[in-house]
């Protein structure tokens, strides 16, 4: 369909990246928002996108509440072999991809340390030797034969439980949980 990227390139990537430049002619401008109109034309036939309008429909008013968890002591184990003094120093005058990847560690250790033994998607040498270093020796203080499914790694998870089982013995009909990674969507 948009066949080979020098192809799609020359159709549609070249023409609205140039409409977009400040020195764009008006010529220029308009084949950019003409192609742009065309590729959104052509990813809506792919692409499933519902809105917030839509679902309100289907859904009761929604409700947020603000938790503060304890972690586990587990976690708490996880989260002082990960964020040695020495290594928080390496980070502080390193490059920011390392920075990064030490927040995506620790929002795994918030959710579940588990979640460590999870290699992330284009992990590099930026993330730093240091660092996977660091979480093997974490995922050396998870209990023998841990799995994703066990709640009790992580405070999060024990808290969404005591709700979920609270809610249920209230004949709550429906919940609907969201998380904020798809990694996320893995913990049963």
């Amino acid at each position: 369909m948009l066949e080979e990227y020098s192809r799609f390139r020359k159709i549609y990537e070249t023409p609205i990246l140039k409409s977009r430049s400040p020195e764009a002619s008006a010529k220029d401008i308009e084949l950019g928002a003409a192609r742009a109109t065309q590729l959104n034309e052509l990813a809506k036939s792919f692409v499933l996108r519902r809105t917030a309008d839509i679902l309100t429909n289907y859904l009761p008013p929604k409700t947020e509440y603000v938790l503060f968890v304890q972690p586990t002591a587990l976690q708490l184990s996880v989260f002082q072999k990960i964020l040695r003094p020495d290594h928080v120093q390496d980070l502080v005058h390193g490059p920011t991809a390392r920075s990064l990847a030490l927040i995506t560690t620790l929002t795994k250790i918030c959710n579940s340390p588990i979640m460590l033994a999870k290699p992330d998607k284009g992990a590099g040498a930026e993330d730093g030797k240091t660092t996977r270093t660091l979480v093997q020796e974490a995922l050396g203080l998870l209990p023998p034969g841990a799995a994703p499914d066990d709640i009790t790694l992580s405070g999060k998870l024990i808290a969404l439980a005591a709700l979920l089982k609270q809610l249920r013995q209230r004949h709550i009909a429906a919940v609907c949980i969201i998380p904020t990674a798809a990694w996320m969507v893995q913990l049963r």
